[in-house]
């Protein structure tokens, strides 16, 4: 099976084309993802955590996300923390119009894609 190329809702700018071979570094062998000090390793569990957290106390809407949260924004829904995918037009639009959204920042499988 081919991989997706496409990008996720929560991430931003133009998908990247493979690095060419003159553009491929090879990194220190001694370099692992481990190497992050003690400091950022704690900042970033606490962040997944917090994440984590927020995500429990909120609904996952999927494909649904611009248009509910447009909806709550202009009081034709109640409002309610929503989880769920946009586009990049649409999250621009939406920031645009006003509606605070912000985009999750540690990988999230959605709902409907668990096993």
């Amino acid at each position: 099976m081919a991989p997706r190329l496409a990008r996720k809702a929560n991430q931003a700018g133009p998908l990247a084309a493979p690095p060419t071979p003159a553009d491929v570094r090879q990194k220190p062998a001694h370099i692992t993802a481990h190497a992050l000090p003690p400091e950022a390793q704690a900042m970033l569990h606490q962040i997944a955590t917090m994440q984590a957290e927020a995500l429990k106390q909120s609904t996952w809407v999927g494909e649904r996300f611009a248009d509910d949260a447009r909806a709550m924004h202009y009081g034709d829904k109640d409002e309610a923390p929503i989880h769920g995918r946009a586009t990049p037009n649409e999250a621009r639009r939406l920031a645009e119009e006003g509606i605070a959204i912000a985009p999750l920042i540690v990988p999230f499988t959605p709902p409907d894609e668990i096993n």
